[in-house]
């Protein structure tokens, strides 16, 4: 790894470490996954003010990694097209 480059550890792995790293690391995925969707969504549907009566989204090519917390934003969701 060069100069100024981080390392991160999940898990302990038998070395002495943080054990709120991999609590750390989940939380921020999980934020950066939301914030992402966010992103995406307003991209597709930039004047639906009510999300939560869309009932399908097509992301198909939007670079969605992860929908794992989409129902959050959209509760009535049926169909995404990915």
């Amino acid at each position: 790894m060069g100069a100024g480059g981080k390392s991160f550890h999940y898990g302990n792995g038998g070395r002495r470490g943080n054990p709120g790293d991999a609590t750390f690391l989940t939380e921020w995925s999980f934020g950066a996954t939301r914030d992402r969707l966010v992103e995406i969504i307003t991209d597709v549907h930039p004047f639906v003010v009510n999300w939560e009566e869309m009932t399908e989204i097509d992301l198909e090519g939007k670079g969605a990694g992860s929908v794992a917390r989409l129902k959050e934003f959209l509760p009535k969701l049926v169909e995404v097209n990915l």
